[in-house]
């Protein structure tokens, strides 16, 4: 849900996220479109949990390299592979490589 801060501020908007409200930015970005078209979101496959744990450690790599401790530095094999058999798992693939990959769940019971 799309809101206005609390602090009459017109220069940002806020995600609700819970019962917190975070600023988004609108200042303007890098153009972000793709150079290259990539494939559908499809699910992951049995025998591709290594490229999602790859790119899952990347990520957290990122995040670690500007502060955020948000994720493990790789996540448990045995994780992933109950959420591929969960049809849980999505990966991307751009010129038959692995590019991006998201995990859709209606709920956590951790968080």
């Amino acid at each position: 849900m799309i809101s206005e801060p609390s602090s009459g501020k017109q220069a940002e908007s806020c995600v609700e996220v819970g019962t917190i409200n975070v600023p988004i930015s609108t200042q303007p970005q890098a153009d972000l479109r793709p150079t290259a078209r990539a494939g559908p979101a499809r699910p992951a496959r049995t025998g591709e949990e290594d490229a999602i744990l790859d790119l899952l450690a990347e990520a957290a790599a990122w995040l670690a390299g500007r502060g955020i401790r948000q994720w493990p530095r790789r996540f448990p094999r045995e994780q992933i592979l109950r959420q591929i058999e969960r049809g849980e798992v999505l990966l991307i693939i751009r010129r038959g490589e692995p590019i991006a990959t998201c995990v859709i769940v209606e709920a956590e019971p951790d968080l």
